[in-house]
């Protein structure tokens, strides 16, 4: 008798129970060392407001130069009037740490040890002028 082969197609059953975990295999070899990388910091923008921030690598894979866009913040609402300042700077209070103009520097006395000038360096010109009014 002859067999006839007849095609049944793809026959799947339901999946069976999950078995027990296998045994941990052995640990692989170490892999090459890897090149060292650099970072640099490329262009900053401002980006349009209520876009994302964005950081994109114009470089290599080992020296990064990463372009930084970051979105404008919304307008504040109007600041309160300030007040007029004064037209006289000298009327106003020496702030803390002001260090006087070449104007305010040039009025001091020479003798003044609050000065820039020494006190024997004023001596020595005027015993300088000592010494021309005499001879």
């Amino acid at each position: 008798m002859a067999v006839k082969e007849v095609d049944l197609g793809l026959v799947t059953g339901p999946a069976g129970p999950q078995g027990p975990q296998g045994k941990t295999g052995q640990q692989g070899p170490t892999g090459a060392a890897g090149k060292a990388a650099t970072i640099k910091i490329g262009k900053v923008t401002t980006g349009e407001e209520g876009s994302s921030a964005k950081v994109t690598n114009s470089g290599t894979e080992n020296a990064a130069v990463l372009d930084i866009t970051i979105p404008c913040g919304a307008t504040g609402p109007q600041g309160p009037k300030g007040r007029p300042e004064p037209l006289d700077r000298k009327a106003q209070p020496e702030k803390r740490g002001h260090r006087p103009s070449r104007t305010d520097r040039s009025t001091r006395k020479a003798g003044n040890p609050r000065t820039k000038r020494s006190n024997r360096s004023h001596r020595t010109a005027g015993s300088e002028r000592s010494n021309r009014g005499s001879s």
